[in-house]
């Protein structure tokens, strides 16, 4: 929701040295979202089931049949369990067990996993981020700090709502680039194992504000982008001068 002019002139309105801010409008921006998966390695407790199963294979029973028997549990719950803990997800995960060609085993993590009655699991994650739909300008923003629109709605303001100008599918040196980026970013502590961002984007909408700033002399002016779901933050990615002035001249086409 757009806020009063008077409100941000007095928190941006001498931003622009020799110029005034004269008014603010509501604007709608095109970006491509694409969508960043990613695992991590996680720990996760064994259940009781799974303790028990380890702990036969480690005494030596091989047989899935007979370590059903011990359990006092169905076979396919077994057998379902034998799977998971022998998984090793191409190498990603140290298994506590093996089970291959019908036989149960134990590996080097099994004394480990039992030891902390714990065992690795890939824990599946996916966020998005936004390519700016006309300048091609990677946003920092995340989905919790837009307001994000599917579809124009033309009854709302329109002819605020700008085309993107944009391809979909992002080119192959700045993919490659963008997918590091995104990669180091939700690193953090944990150990990301396998991560994938996707080259074509999906086109959405963003709502924001743009200031304009009128210069003293009345001869020139610029623009400004915020965002309105971040206190009216600038959004430096869009603001260049580079690019306002490119604003200048989708306004002056009547592209907007």
């Amino acid at each position: 929701m757009l806020r009063e002019l008077s409100e941000l002139q007095k928190h941006f309105g001498d931003r622009f040295e020799g110029s005034t801010l004269v008014s603010v409008d509501e604007l709608f921006w095109p970006v491509f979202c694409h969508s960043f998966s990613y695992s991590v390695r996680t720990t996760s407790p064994l259940n009781p089931i799974e303790e028990g199963l380890l702990r036969i294979v480690s005494a030596g029973v091989k047989d899935i049949t007979e370590a059903s028997r011990f359990l006092g549990a169905g076979q396919k719950y077994v057998e379902y369990l034998a799977k998971r803990l022998s998984e090793t997800e191409e190498g990603h995960l140290e298994a506590p067990m093996c089970w291959k060609e019908g036989c149960l085993g134990v590996t080097a993590s099994s004394e480990k996993a039992l030891a902390d009655c714990t065992k690795q699991e890939l824990e599946e994650r996916e966020l998005s981020r936004y390519r700016d739909g006309i300048f091609g300008t990677w946003l920092k923003c995340g989905d919790d700090e837009l307001d994000i629109l599917a579809k124009p709605d033309l009854r709302r303001a329109p002819g605020r709502w700008l085309a993107a100008r944009e391809s979909y599918i992002c080119s192959k040196q700045d993919h490659a680039f963008r997918e590091q980026e995104a990669r180091s970013e939700v690193a953090g502590s944990n150990e990301v194992v396998t991560s994938s961002l996707a080259k074509e984007g999906v086109l959405r909408w963003i709502s924001l504000s743009i200031a304009c700033y009128q210069s003293t002399d009345g001869k020139g002016g610029t623009f400004l982008l915020f965002n309105p779901g971040q206190d009216d933050k600038p959004l430096e990615d869009l603001s260049t001068s580079r690019l306002r002035k490119k604003c200048l001249l989708l306004e002056d086409r009547g592209c907007a």
